[in-house]
Parts: C-alpha cells; sequence; structure tokens
C-alpha cells in the first residue's frame, strides 16, 4: 500500500512529529510512504515540472548507496522492508529549508515525494511543517480536486493522511466523498486506464487535527495547542516580573479567531485577573463596569499587578469585537494604571514543541496509520482525536459539523450551546477560572454551618503543580467561606503545629513556582499516629487534602485504617497524586510529570546536539522515576532515543547483547561522515547490575570504530524548574474537583451525630484519571491494585507508551505478506465471533480458557485466539497464528523472542519457579499487552472480545476429550465398584493386537466455581505401585517438523503446524497415575505390540476419546518451546533417579542385611570420591559451655561446696608453682 501524509492550513508545532510518526510506522507496516509538499496545492501540482536533470535523478541514487551497505550478515538479518526504505535522500534537503536550492540538487517542481525511514530523522524536535503548507485555492475547485485525484493516481497512491485544521479536514472529506465520481470522469477522459479505475476505487483518508486554537470539536487536545500554550505563558510570566516592579497592568492578546481555549487555559495557568474569550462573554453590561469592579477589588487587598488576557475574536453579548487597545483605555481613564499591550502575534505558532507535542502526534500517528489500513470503502473517515489521556477516533464528518455548530451557536448568541459543544472540560476550566479570579462577598458565601476547616499537606517529592493546586484549593475555600490550613513540613509539621491560615493573596504567585511552597518531606502518619490525631482534634480539621505521591497514597490509606481507633479521622479526606514518576496506581497522570518530561526533553535535546556534532557518540542519560519506567518510556518518545531501559521491563545479558548488535548495524548503515548522534534513556532502577556506568563501558568497549559513549546522569533537575502551563491548569482543576468532594462528603457527615460520627470508605479517595474520564477510587479499592513493594501499581499504565516507543525505534517485521485475509470479513460482520468455553485438564488440573475461532487459509481452514481465565494471560503463540496463519516457523520465533526480550511475562504461564500454576504450551501475555500486540497484528477487536469475555460461575462447561478421560480415570480409581458415573460414555477402540475401553465422564452438574489455580488437585493423589511406574524416555528432542514419534512408547506432542496426532493407548490391566511434576512429557506404559500396531491403537483410540471441538482444539497439547527441553530432560533424570532410589529401598527392605551391605558396597565402588567441609562448631561449643555451668548451679549446696573447695585447693598449688 502506498501512502502519502500532507500538512495544510495554518502550522503548528508538533506537524512534524506527524509526519516522522506516520513515516516510520507506515514503513513498518510494509507501506511505501510519500510525503506532498505545500499542502493541497502540492496534491493539485503534483510532479508534473520535474525537472529531468541529471543532478536530481530522484532518489535512486541515495537509495542504491544505502541498500548497498547492507552485505554483512549482520546486517542482512534487518527488516528487508525497513532497508529498502531506509532514505531516499530528500529529507536533508526539507530539514535543511534548501528543497528549492537552484543550482544543485532540488524538489523544485517536484511535490509528491517518496521517503524513507531516515529522511524524517529529527523532524519532530522541530517547529512548524518541514514539508510546507499553503492555502489552496485550486482544491476548491472540481477541476482541481480532479487533478490532485491524477496526480495521486499516477504515483500510485491508496491511502491520504492529512494534517490541518477544521477547513483542511472539511476539504479532505468532500474530496473522499467526490472521489467515486471523480475517477470515472478521469476514465472517461482517457486519463486512466482500466486498471488503475479497479486499482484506485476507494481512497483510504484518515484526519488529525493540526491547530494552535484547539478549535475542534470532539477531541480534548489537537496537535501545537500545548505548544502555543507554553510561548504564551512564558511570556506573561515574563511579564509579571516587570508588571509587579512597576505596579503596571498589562492586556496581552493571543490568538483565537472563533476559539478562547488558549485564552482561558492561560488565564488559569498564569493566574489573571480577567480574560475574554469568544464564548462567554462578560454576563454584565456595560462589561467595562464589571471589569473595574473586580480589578478594583483586587487592588485593595494589596495586588500590585494586573493581567488582561483577551482573545483576538473576542466580543461582547451583542457581538461587537473587544480589542486590546480599547481595554487598555478603560484601565487607564478609569482606573488611573499604568497600562501595557502586548501583541503575542505569530511567536505562538513557532518555536521548539514542547514534550506533549511530541508524544500526543506521535501516538496519533500510530493510531492513523492502523486506523488507514483498516478503512473500507462503507467505513468513515476518522478523525484521530484525545480524550484525557486516550486516543479516540470519531467521524471527521461529525465533528467538522460540531465545531461548525459552535460558530454558528456564536453568531446566533446562545453562548450556553456554544459552551456545550466545547465540551464539559471547557467548561469546567471556565468555571474554575471564575473561582480562583474572583473575590466574593459575604453574602455569596455558604452558610456558616456548612463552612469546613480544610487541612493541605504536601507528601513525597516535590512536582510541579503542587502549589497551583494548593492555590486554587485556598481561593476556592475562600471563595466558599471555609478556612484554608497549610501545614507546613508534612506530617512532622503537623506534629510540630506548623500550621498557618493562607490567604488569598498569600498565595497569588504560587502558579509559577516550582516545588513545594509548604514544604514535603516522606514522613508518614505512622510515625506517631495517635498524636496524628490529637493535631486533627486540636486544630479541628473537618476535611483534609494531601497532595503528593505513591507516599501521599501510602499516608491516606494509614489514616484510613486508623479509623478504628480514632474518632478525628473520621472526616473526608482526599489524594491528588503529585509526582514526576506518574506511580501512582490506577491513574495515568499525576501532577509534575509534564513538567518533568519538559525538563528531560530540554536536556536530552542539547546533549543529542552535543552527540550529532560528535557524529558518533551515543550518550546514555540516566533519569529519575523509581521503579516506575513512565518518565523514561514517554522520554524516549518525546526525545527520539534509539533504546530505552525500565525497571517493569528490566535488562538481561541477552538484551544488551541485542542491542549492542542494533547499535552497530545503525552506525553502519549511515551516510560515512554524516552519522547521528543517538540516546540510550535508562532508569535509575532499571537494574541494580547494569548500572549507567556498566553500559557506558560496555558501548566504548563494543562500539570500536563505529561509535563512542558518554553518560549523563540528570538527577533532581527533573524535579525543579517552572511547572508546565498542562501541570498548572490540570493542579487547578483537579484541586476544584477535590475541594467539591469534600464539600459534597463533609454535609452527608455533618448530618450525623458529632460524637457517633462513622465516614464510610468512600470518604477517603483519590482522584485519578483513567483513559477518558475523571474518576474517585476509594483508597482501600486502590491498594488492591497496588505493588507496595515496588511502589507502583500493579497494571503497567507504560506498557502502551514502550510499544509506541519500540515502533518508533526498532522492532523486527512482521510477516505481513501471511496476513490472514478473513480477518477483515471478522471484523466487518455485523457481530464478532463468539468465545467459547471449554475446561482443559493439564498435570492433574482443570482449567478453564476461551477460545474465538478464526477463519484460516490453511488445511485446517482455522484457528483459535486462547485466554486462561486461571491468570487472564491470552496466547501469544495462538494471536500469531490466527493473524499470520501462513508464516513460517521462523517469523514465529523472532517474534515471540523480541516479546520476550521487551516485556515482563511472568505470572502469565506456569514455570518451575511458579508451581502454583500449571504451565500450558505456548507463550502467553497479560491481557494489556495482548491488546497493544493485537492492534500490530490488526486483532484488535478480536482481542478486546477475547479480554471482556467473562464465563459464568455457575454455567456447565464441556470438558475436552482429555479433561473428560482424566476425569473418568480418577473416577474408576476412587469408585468401589465397576459401574460407570453418571451420564458416562464408554467408548471402545480396538486394533488388530489389543482393545481398550475409554470412559469419558461429562459433568452431571453445574460447576460451582471456576477452576483456580492450586498447588495440590482437588482430588486425592492415587498411590505409584513399583510395578505400574512408567519409564521415562530416555531422548526426548521434540520437533515441530515431525509429527511422528520417535519411539512407539512416547506419546507424540501435537503440532500447531501440523495434522495432529493421537496418544498411545491407555493399558488394559491396570490404571497409572500421571506424573505430578511440572513439564514432564506424558508417557504409558510400554506394550509388547509393534510400532505399527501402537500407532494405530494411539489414533482410534484418540477418536474415541476426543470429540471434535477438542480435535480442532490441537494447540492445547502442542509441543513445549526448545527452551523447555532442558528442563524437562532433568525433570526426568531426576524422575528416574528418584524412581531407582526407591526401587533400591524396597530392595533392602525385602533381601537380607548381608546381601544389603555388598550391595552398598557396590554402589560406593561407583561414586566419585568427595571431599565434605565442615565449619568449626564453635557455636554448638559455646552453648555446651553453658549447659555445663548451668548445671554446676543446679548442683545439691554440699556437692556445690566440695566443688568449690576442690577448686580452691587446684587454685592455690597452681600458685605455689608459679611463684616458686
Amino acid at each position: 500500500m502506498k501512502v502519502a501524509v500532507l500538512t495544510s492550513g495554518g502550522d503548528s508545532a508538533g506537524m512534524n512529529a506527524v509526519v516522522r510518526s506516520i513515516v516510520k510506522c507506515g514503513i513498518l507496516k510494509g507501506c511505501e510512504m510519500w510525503i506532498v509538499r505545500e499542502g493541497y496545492e502540492g496534491l493539485v501540482r503534483g510532479n508534473e515540472e520535474y525537472p529531468t536533470d541529471e543532478k536530481n535523478k530522484n532518489s535512486k541514487e541515495s537509495h542504491q548507496e544505502a541498500v548497498s551497505r547492507t552485505d554483512s550478515p549482520s546486517q542482512q538479518q534487518c527488516d528487508p522492508n525497513l532497508l529498502h526504505n531506509l532514505r531516499f535522500g530528500d529529507g536533508e534537503l526539507l530539514r535543511d529549508w534548501t528543497a528549492e536550492y537552484v543550482g544543485g540538487r532540488t524538489l523544485k517542481g517536484r511535490y509528491i515525494v517518496r521517503v524513507g525511514w531516515d529522511d524524517v530523522r529529527g523532524w519532530f524536535s522541530e517547529g512548524g511543517t518541514l514539508i510546507g503548507t499553503a492555502r489552496s485555492a485550486a482544491f476548491r475547485t472540481p477541476e482541481g480536486r480532479s487533478a490532485a485525484a491524477l496526480n495521486l493516481i499516477k504515483e500510485g497512491i491508496d491511502g491520504l493522511v492529512v494534517c490541518g485544521g477544521d477547513g483542511s479536514l472539511t476539504g479532505a472529506d468532500l474530496f473522499r466523498s467526490e472521489w467515486p465520481s471523480i475517477i470515472k470522469n478521469l476514465h472517461a477522459q482517457n486519463l486512466i486506464t482500466n486498471e488503475q479505475l479497479s486499482a484506485h476505487s476507494h481512497l483510504k483518508l484518515v484526519g488529525l487535527v493540526g491547530s494552535i486554537d484547539n478549535d475542534m470539536a470532539m477531541t480534548d487536545m489537537t496537535i501545537g495547542a500545548p505548544t502555543a500554550l507554553h510561548r504564551i505563558c512564558e511570556s506573561i510570566d515574563n511579564i509579571n516580573s516587570t508588571a509587579y516592579s512597576h505596579s503596571r497592568a498589562f492586556v496581552v492578546e493571543v490568538m483565537g479567531r472563533d476559539c478562547g481555549w488558549l485564552a482561558l487555559w492561560a488565564g488559569v495557568a498564569i493566574g489573571a485577573d480577567f480574560i475574554f474569550i469568544p464564548e462567554q462573554p462578560p454576563a454584565a453590561m456595560p462589561w467595562e463596569d464589571h471589569m473595574c469592579a473586580e480589578i478594583r477589588r483586587h487592588r485593595e487587598v494589596g495586588k500590585r499587578k494586573t493581567i488582561v488576557i483577551v482573545a483576538e475574536g473576542a466580543h461582547d453579548k451583542e457581538l461587537n469585537p473587544i480589542r486590546a487597545d480599547y481595554i487598555k483605555d478603560v484601565l487607564t481613564e478609569r482606573l488611573g494604571l499604568d497600562t501595557r499591550v502586548t501583541t503575542l502575534g505569530h511567536t505562538q505558532r513557532g518555536g521548539r514543541p514542547c514534550a506533549a507535542d511530541r508524544i500526543l502526534p506521535t501516538l496519533q500517528g500510530v493510531d492513523a496509520v492502523d486506523a488507514l489500513l483498516s478503512a473500507r470503502p462503507d467505513t468513515p473517515t476518522y478523525m484521530i482525536g484525545v480524550q484525557e489521556n486516550k486516543i479516540i477516533r470519531v467521524p471527521l464528518v461529525d465533528a467538522v459539523k460540531a465545531t461548525k455548530d459552535v460558530a454558528k451557536a456564536i453568531k446566533a448568541k446562545d453562548f450556553e450551546k456554544a459552551l456545550a459543544l466545547r465540551g464539559p472540560e471547557f467548561r469546567e476550566m471556565l468555571d474554575g477560572f471564575f473561582a480562583t479570579s474572583c473575590l466574593s462577598d459575604e453574602k455569596d458565601r455558604l452558610p456558616k454551618n456548612q463552612r469546613m476547616r480544610v487541612g493541605i499537606i504536601h507528601m513525597g517529592a516535590p512536582a510541579g503543580g503542587m502549589n497551583a493546586a494548593t492555590r486554587a484549593a485556598v481561593r476556592y475555600c475562600i471563595k466558599q467561606g471555609h478556612t484554608a490550613l497549610g501545614v507546613h513540613n508534612g506530617f512532622r509539621g503537623l506534629l510540630d503545629d506548623n500550621i498557618d491560615e493562607l490567604t488569598w493573596l498569600g498565595v497569588d504567585a504560587f502558579m509559577a513556582r516550582g516545588g513545594s511552597e509548604l514544604g514535603t518531606n516522606r514522613a508518614m502518619p505512622s510515625i506517631d499516629i495517635g498524636g496524628v490525631a490529637s493535631k486533627f482534634q486540636m486544630h479541628k480539621f473537618d476535611a483534609l487534602l494531601l497532595i503528593g505521591g505513591f507516599e501521599g497514597f501510602n499516608a491516606l490509606l494509614q489514616l484510613e485504617e486508623g479509623r478504628k481507633h480514632y474518632p478525628a479521622f473520621h472526616i473526608p479526606m482526599v489524594h491528588l497524586p503529585a509526582t514526576i514518576s506518574n506511580n501512582v496506581p490506577m491513574t495515568d497522570y499525576s501532577l509534575g510529570c509534564d513538567t518533568s518530561l519538559n525538563a528531560l526533553v530540554d536536556a536530552c535535546d542539547a546533549i543529542k546536539q552535543s552527540a550529532s556534532a560528535s557524529r558518533d557518540r551515543v550518550f546514555v542519560v540516566e533519569t529519575q522515576g523509581g521503579k516506575c519506567g513512565y518518565l523514561a518510556t514517554m522520554g524516549a518518545l518525546a526525545s527520539g532515543a534509539s533504546l530505552v531501559y525500565t525497571p517493569e521491563i528490566g535488562m538481561s545479558l541477552d538484551s544488551l547483547r541485542k542491542d549492542v548488535r542494533y547499535l552497530k548495524n545503525r552506525y553502519s548503515l549511515d551516510v560515512p561522515g554524516k552519522s547521528e548522534g543517538r540516546l540510550v534513556i535508562r532508569n535509575e532502577a532499571s537494574s541494580k547490575v547494569y548500572t549507567t556506568d556498566v553500559l557506558t563501558k560496555m558501548l566504548i568497549e563494543e562500539g570500536g570504530s563505529l561509535f563512542d559513549a558518554r553518560s549523563a546522569s540528570l538527577g533532581h533537575t527533573l524535579q525543579g524548574g517552572i511547572p508546565s502551563p498542562t501541570d498548572r491548569a490540570r493542579g487547578a482543576r483537579l484541586s476544584l474537583r477535590c475541594m467539591a468532594f469534600l464539600e459534597q462528603h463533609h454535609q452527608r457527615l455533618s448530618q450525623q451525630p458529632a460524637k457517633a460520627r462513622q465516614a464510610s470508605p468512600e470518604t477517603a479517595a483519590v482522584i485519578t484519571i483513567q483513559a477518558s474520564e475523571v474518576k474517585w477510587v476509594p483508597v482501600q479499592e486502590m491498594v488492591l491494585h497496588a505493588d507496595m513493594a515496588n511502589r507502583r501499581g500493579k497494571t503497567n499504565c507504560t506498557l502502551h507508551y514502550f510499544s509506541s516507543a519500540a515502533i518508533m525505534v526498532s522492532r523486527p517485521p512482521l510477516p505481513l505478506k501471511y496476513a490472514n485475509p478473513n480477518i477483515r470479513e471478522h471484523l466487518l460482520a455485523p457481530t464478532l465471533p463468539p468465545v467459547k468455553y471449554q475446561i482443559l485438564n493439564c498435570q492433574g488440573k482443570d482449567i478453564l480458557v476461551g477460545r474465538l475461532k478464526i477463519e484460516t487459509p490453511t488445511e485446517t481452514g482455522h484457528a483459535f485466539i486462547l485466554r486462561r481465565f486461571d491468570t487472564g494471560a491470552v496466547s501469544l503463540t495462538t494471536m500469531f497464528r490466527a493473524a499470520f496463519p501462513n508464516a513460517s516457523e521462523h517469523d514465529e520465533k523472532v517474534e515471540i523472542q523480541w516479546v520476550k526480550d521487551n516485556y515482563d511475562l511472568s505470572g502469565n504461564n506456569g514455570s518451575s519457579k511458579d508451581p502454583n500454576v500449571t504451565r500450558l504450551a505456548g507463550t502467553w501475555v497479560s491481557p494489556e499487552l495482548a491488546l497493544e500486540l493485537g492492534k500490530a497484528y490488526s486483532l484488535g477487536a478480536l482481542i478486546q472480545a477475547v479480554v471482556d469475555a467473562s464465563p459464568d460461575p455457575s454455567a456447565t462447561y464441556r470438558r475436552s476429550g482429555k479433561a473428560a478421560a482424566a476425569a473418568a480415570s480418577a473416577t474408576s480409581v476412587l469408585s468401589t465398584t465397576t459401574s460407570t458415573p453418571n451420564g458416562a460414555t464408554a467408548v471402545t477402540a480396538t486394533s488388530s493386537v489389543e482393545s481398550s475401553t475409554i470412559v469419558v465422564s461429562k459433568p452431571p452438574s453445574a460447576a460451582k466455581s471456576l477452576p483456580t489455580p492450586s498447588p495440590t488437585s482437588s482430588a486425592p493423589p492415587t498411590k505409584r505401585r513399583k510395578e505400574s511406574t512408567p519409564d521415562p524416555p530416555q531422548d526426548v528432542k521434540p520437533s515441530r517438523a515431525s509429527p511422528t514419534p520417535s519411539k512407539p512408547t512416547v506419546a507424540p506432542r501435537r503440532s500447531t503446524r501440523t495434522k495432529s496426532q493421537s496418544p498411545a493407548p491407555r493399558s488394559t490391566t491396570g490404571t497409572v497415575a500421571p506424573l505430578t511434576s511440572l513439564r514432564t512429557p506424558k508417557t504409558t506404559r510400554s506394550t509388547k505390540a509393534p510400532p505399527s500396531t501402537s500407532k494405530k491403537a494411539a489414533v482410534q483410540s484418540d477418536l474415541a476419546s476426543v470429540d471434535e471441538e477438542a480435535v480442532e482444539y490441537k494447540v492445547a497439547v502442542d509441543d513445549l518451546h526448545k527452551e523447555d527441553v532442558k528442563e524437562q530432560l532433568k525433570l526426568i533424570e531426576d524422575l528416574k533417579a528418584q524412581r531407582d532410589a526407591a526401587m533400591a529401598a524396597d530392595q533392602d527392605s525385602k533381601e537380607g542385611l548381608a546381601e544389603s551391605s555388598k550391595k552398598r558396597e557396590r554402589e560406593e565402588e561407583d561414586k566419585p570420591l568427595k571431599f565434605e567441609f565442615k565449619e568449626p562448631e564453635t557455636e554448638e561449643r559455646a552453648i555446651a559451655t553453658n549447659r555445663r555451668v548451668g548445671r554446676f548451679n543446679n548442683l545439691e549446696p554440699r556437692t556445690k561446696s566440695v566443688a568449690w573447695g576442690i577448686a580452691a585447693f587446684a587454685f592455690g598449688l597452681g600458685a605455689m608453682w608459679v611463684f616458686h
């Protein structure tokens, strides 16, 4: 598939990150990637004016030069598609702004250009759009759109990604809707052939919103808006100092012709006194009186500066424009303030993108490629948007319509509708601005019986946004009539009575200050829980607001548990997460992490500049973050790091070897003399052995002549600095939600008698952002999702971002040419295939599994995606085989090994270290990882169905043939009669030599509960008799390529690549108890039948004992992976040794002592000599001496006197001898 990407409309920071992400992700998905210069105008012009100059031979020379450097064996192991699309030579022209250079290599006259992986290298740190943008009048005409379609067809492009504002996306949707008629006209004019008409019957199109105004509906954030907000806040922060110095007023005009998002968020983030936005003009008329009255109040309480922010499209209730110069005249004439006007203009558009405008566009670009590949003629054109922290898809038509409805509502003076169309977050921020900027009168406050004394405590390490959240809480308290009590230095300060009442003006400067103005430490309430309770009672706390990281969550947990003993804790308490590590469970976002990410990006940009100047240098950058890899992972996405190491994934010698090999290959593919400096980001707790210093020395040693290495530890620089606008605005928003929570529960608790007040667990909660929602989680519920030992959540919130980071760097190619074509039919069907349930019996234990059947173009005609419900894990093996059914075993092994190297798979399947979980064949991954990998495999909705499946605990689920046979065998052993259980079915399988009867037991009643992992089986184990002990095979060499067993006595394991073989027949003379050790091959007793007869009986027995669907379920008894063979052989040898020892002991008990001793002599002769060293038993002797002293004290008095006499006599003789 050929995909082109263009940027249109006004430029915005982050557009280059989108282009880079789409190009790299598209190449990894097997697509040819193209860029369109100058937006829609370039699409209309095409490549008709492309010169045939010898200096400009397209990019074949650069491409052949790149491919020619792939002769070494290590480089030939790289993705062939990636090597074929490594570079085409035009990326440097675009990045260096020499695309239309006259006299040398140029892109002049060429607007649709093919690009490779390295052509977009380093783009995301550049502002604006390097591929150019223009407002095209020609594209607005039918003739222009027809020319654009013809140019796309000429280049063979059938997918288009458009990044622009609402106007650009409206044109894109119109272009797609007209596409069928356009190509018919082109064919009628003989401009395209029949083959081209058939191949390009449908245009696949996806839109991304690039606009600094953030004016698109149905998305919380547009590309470029965060960076524009950064520019505004940086400018106003600088203005604040001069405004305070001269006691001046400043009127700052920001962009926003039809949307006031920038003005609103900037007003909240910098603490403006007044704002003007199009969606909500001043309620009072004339507005001049209202504005002057509010600013006069601020001046009366002692405020020295005044900041008024006005959007360029601001107006009053009558839609009369409000200009910055007019506001200046009003403030000067009516209030006598020395007022200045600052128009920021296009400085808001330019500059380096902030961290958010690198990360979000990257994630949106990945999703855009996925949406493009899954697009069909009957699916709508999607717009990729954001809700809170979640990437979403919405129909482009609906988003554009809702955006236009906002403008219509404003023109109709229906401002409430306009606010509603902007979304709940916009309205919430507007209410928050009024709550924190206005001084209220006594009559507007709550009744005195509803007012609270609110304690505010900072916990843990400092983080950006703590002070902003405190400022918002204090000002809300004052507006409502509450009393805000600031506790300095955490719980230690509380015990020392270091508490102040915070004032409206006292917190005015908190917004732009980093760290913690109240002071913070890691002391917990447990240092003196009784003292903390007494201080709560002494200061009459009615509510508590904790702002901090994992320590804050832990402190809230201790206070909630202390309610059992201390009535003072029966008040509403809330925790607002604030930590740069973002390690609080169940939340995707914590205050401070955005500020820290921006500090990390700034440092990495400077370090990378130094590395690039040296041409061949790798920098290992160490970050903070504790045992949570959020900061390192997101920093890698934002800085373009080549490698990233986190505690969740860990570091191993194998992964380091692989990474060093990757760096060597990558540097060898660079243009000589133009190698790029590269970054390796390592979390401080990734490994205790492979430290930053060890890793740096390893890279220096292994780099040789290819590259050098240096290290840089950022340390506590990530905790300081001015908070980012996002942390400020979100801190204020979440803090106000916390105050509303405290008010609500305080009002309910106040209705109870004071001495008998009992707070419910819901009154001690943590505010969290989960995907696209803000949720309250009781602390007792959150502790269930917390990994207290590692101080992070049990669910890895960085997994999704780590996967995206890996995609942007390197991962093995997926065998897309073997992709299952039937998956699309399943996804487009009205309903997805159902998930069915079945009980397996493995190693004597029942395991409930869910399976989703997928049609495949193979001999069997189908495959299953499996999930086990004891651990919740999903089979990666079955996922891969369902997605790529005809891929080779090598492709499967490479993909599974990559997953093992980059993700922690512990706990998903059994192992020798975790004997409580029964091990099944294949590789199993967590549901979260399955969803992420499912997107790469194009199985997204199908994996979601498997993950969402929930079996009914009271339902009866059919057993597989193996499980039924095992249950029947156990029943026959335990039963004392010869009759079969109720509902059992007897099936006889005969052969030319012997016959055997298999009883398949069907459960007579519903299962009481789902099978769960257990160290022991529910049925009592049967005793193994010596004569019935099976002989383990001497050599076990499972092979997926060989469907037949090497020995007739060993049951062959089934392979998912070949037709399943059946186990050997059961003996009719007795029952053999299964081996209880994990991962031991199933064996049977030896028979005297020839191999062919045994094999035939095995097939008949299998057909008799396993039903049709159990045969289809062959993957559940698939052979174990090669890495388990060694452990299997070791277990077999151990079992054999134990059996021999048992037989020897039994023989000894039956024979005489003489014969027994001879046997032991023979055995001792065979044993090698061993030297056993034993430590001196000094400790035992000391204890023995103490015992003797104890016995002396317990002697009779007369005996003790005689002893003392003898001792004295001996002492005297000794003295005489000495002095003689």
